[in-house]
């Protein structure tokens, strides 16, 4: 069953200039990683936002208006934290600053950041003592499970992938019944 109040922010993110890549595939990816918080999948998220400025040798990107981001953030009801560089808005979010401020806190601790980012204890115990599985084996595994690979995803653990893949099953499931997945 759909759920109209999330139907509503998934909506508002499709429409949103915000949160596009300006790539061929992941188009949607930065989105996925917000309404994943949204959705109550990921107590925490960290979005890329930038706009895209064309010039006559191509073009290059340039961090996002913070003013019209963060109008837009606080309408989903999100609590955030932004910072620039110089291509790029990227920003914190989750419906607890508290979660936020963890985040920030947290520094190198892959394993409190990987729990603040909704990832499964085996896969973030798994990157911290780096036991993943390779990249090339995870590519299949998710191919195999009819995934595409520009969704948000963690690294597996070498011994729990089964599992692990469950949940990059569950975030893909919920992407698509709002709407947030890009049709090949």
């Amino acid at each position: 069953m759909i759920d109209q109040e999330l139907n509503r922010k998934a909506k508002a993110l499709l429409d949103s200039p915000f949160f596009t890549n300006h790539v061929d595939q992941g188009y949607l990816a930065e989105k996925q990683c917000i309404f994943l918080t949204l959705c109550g999948k990921k107590a925490v998220s960290e979005a890329s936002s930038s706009k895209w400025i064309t010039t006559k040798n191509g073009g290059h990107s340039e961090p996002e208006n913070e003013d019209k981001l963060c109008a837009f953030l606080s309408s989903l009801g999100l609590a955030y934290s932004l910072r620039n560089d110089e291509y790029a808005t990227n920003a914190l979010v989750s419906f607890d600053q508290r979660k936020i401020t963890e985040c920030e806190q947290a520094g190198d601790d892959w394993v409190k950041v990987g729990q603040l980012f909704g990832y499964p204890m085996t896969a973030v115990n798994a990157f911290d003592k780096d036991t993943v599985l390779d990249n090339d084996k995870q590519d299949i595994l998710m191919e195999k499970a009819g995934l595409p690979l520009y969704m948000p995803q963690f690294r597996f653990s070498q011994d729990h992938a089964s599992e692990e893949l469950e949940v990059l099953k569950d975030w893909y499931t919920t992407l698509k019944k709002y709407n947030l997945v890009e049709e090949s």
